[in-house]
């Protein structure tokens, strides 16, 4: 079996300070029509883990790298090596932490796609059995891996005979360095297994837990220990790639990220050799016995001129331009801010302006929005996949009868931002008989939940509409009784109509 060396994919820093060569995650593929029984170790251990050893290595120098581990550290000095600072300005843990927040900062919640009520009853289950597993705390941190090295995995297993919970599965966030999917080389690009690698306490493998639509397998040194058959008919382990790439966030900008590493760490060392400055002795001799650690003690240097010319003492004193520096180290973290799409919180671009709709189009806002909403297209389609095997386990529960037609996953980012012209929206639009209020309830971007929002209305609508009439009931009778004497009741009897109300929208 041949082997290839993390040196052939990678460059390798030499001085400590050169950036990575990093261009994304490789998609791990197969040409076999299934896994089986008879190839899974050859498929698995022997060829689909190899291209995962390399992946993980990059995910583990950008784990590194987000947790400030950087290649800043390890520069090394020739020239004056006492006078060498390493500062990082960790901006890779800024950039995760918003695209993090920004993008599910609040619970992604599932919406009824159907007017049916008891669907929409049975998506209000469903967003109840998440609550119960703590899923928003769980997909922040698939996102946030999401950001790091651009995919994360999700495992989805059904919960043990007797186990007493809300939720009949359960679900587990896996590390990318021990988790992959082995898709195949067809048009499908099919997922064929799940592989799960299963390690000690020291972080050394023991086995692998495979995951096939039939079977699942737990491999130990080349061996097969036990294969039993899928119950679920798909594969547990699905994969949330960030994007096709499989990039993470601040991956494309590492090289911009170093380089603003080195201007911080080379400015404080242009300071503290200005303040170290080197002293020179021209034409002088000092008394025997004198030594640089002797000047530094004493701070005074008694000079003898070895020629006719004068002894002088001079201190090289040049220091970086700072205002320059600045200027530099500006222009490399716009760059940054621009490449990943995060908003620039320069006060130069501060404003007090209350109109969120201006916020979102200036200072990069723009950019950001139409970021998360790609990744959210991402998201979306790997969620299908979780959902699916959700509601294959949740079918056995009773009056549960959701199909994936059903329900859409719906970010709440920004949802109640500009509320009051998404409320003149909702207005204008209900004003209008030629517009559904279903249709209007939907567009104007007021609700989560816009099926559920039309439904509580018109619920709420038909129940005040109904005490209105019985207290109109109430007054005409009593305004009859009031009126029995007299022979024209017919004439002076109050209609029961209102020439004002508004038609009815729902």
């Amino acid at each position: 079996m041949a082997t290839t060396t993390l040196e052939d994919l990678v460059q390798i820093a030499g001085d400590g300070v050169t950036s990575r060569r990093l261009f994304g995650r490789r998609k791990i593929v197969s040409d076999v029509a299934e896994i089986n029984q008879d190839n899974v170790i050859d498929e698995i251990v022997n060829k689909a883990h190899i291209t995962h050893l390399v992946n993980k290595e990059e995910i583990e120098y950008l784990w590194k790298y987000y947790k400030g581990d950087q290649p800043i550290l390890y520069r090394a000095k020739d020239i004056r090596p006492e006078v060498n600072y390493h500062i990082v300005e960790n901006r890779a843990q800024e950039i995760v932490a918003f695209k993090t927040g920004y993008l599910c900062g609040s619970p992604i919640q599932y919406v009824s796609r159907n007017a049916d009520d008891k669907i929409s009853e049975s998506v209000k289950r469903l967003n109840d059995m998440m609550l119960s597993e703590s899923k928003a705390s769980k997909d922040k941190e698939l996102i946030q891996w999401d950001m790091i090295c651009g995919t994360a995995y999700r495992l989805v297993l059904a919960d043990t005979a007797g186990e007493a919970d809300e939720a009949p599965f359960e679900i587990f966030t896996l590390d990318p360095r021990q988790a992959y999917i082995v898709y195949s080389t067809d048009h499908r690009q099919k997922p064929l297994a799940g592989v799960y690698e299963v390690q000690d306490e020291e972080n050394q493998l023991i086995r692998y837990s495979v995951y096939t639509p039939k079977y699942i397998f737990e491999i130990k040194e080349q061996e097969i220990i036990s294969a039993v058959a899928n119950p679920w008919g798909r594969i547990p382990i699905i994969e949330y790639p960030a994007n096709p790439e499989r990039m993470g966030a601040f991956e494309v900008v590492i090289p911009l990220l170093d380089a603003i590493n080195v201007v911080d760490s080379d400015r404080l060392n242009g300071l503290a050799q200005f303040i170290q400055s080197l002293v020179v002795l021209t034409n002088a001799e000092l008394e025997e016995g004198t030594t640089a650690n002797t000047i530094r003690e004493s701070g005074l240097i008694e000079l003898k001129s070895t020629t006719d010319n004068k002894a002088t003492i001079d201190i090289i004193s040049e220091h970086l331009d700072q205002s320059n520096t600045q200027t530099l180290k500006e222009d490399l973290y716009q760059a940054v801010l621009t490449i990943v799409g995060v908003p620039s919180q320069a006060a130069g671009n501060q404003s007090d302006s209350s109109n969120n709709g201006a916020v979102i189009l200036r200072n990069g806002w723009q950019g950001a929005e139409a970021r998360a909403k790609d990744s959210e297209l991402m998201f979306k389609q790997s969620e299908q996949e979780f959902l699916k095997l959700v509601l294959f386990i949740c079918r056995g529960l009773r009056d549960f009868d959701v199909h994936i037609a059903d329900i859409e996953a719906h970010f709440t980012r920004r949802n109640y931002q500009d509320v009051l012209s998404k409320s003149q929206v909702l207005i204008n639009m209900l004003s209008n008989d030629k517009i559904a209020p279903k249709l209007a309830f939907d567009a104007c971007g007021l609700f989560i939940d816009s099926e559920d929002a039309y439904r509580i209305s018109k619920e709420y609508y038909e129940t005040l509409k109904a005490e209105e009439e019985r207290k109109q009931v109430v007054k005409t009778e009593a305004e009859i009784d009031a009126n029995t004497d007299d022979t024209a009741v017919g004439r002076n009897q109050p209609s029961t109509g209102n020439n004002n109300q508004q038609p009815d929208r729902y």
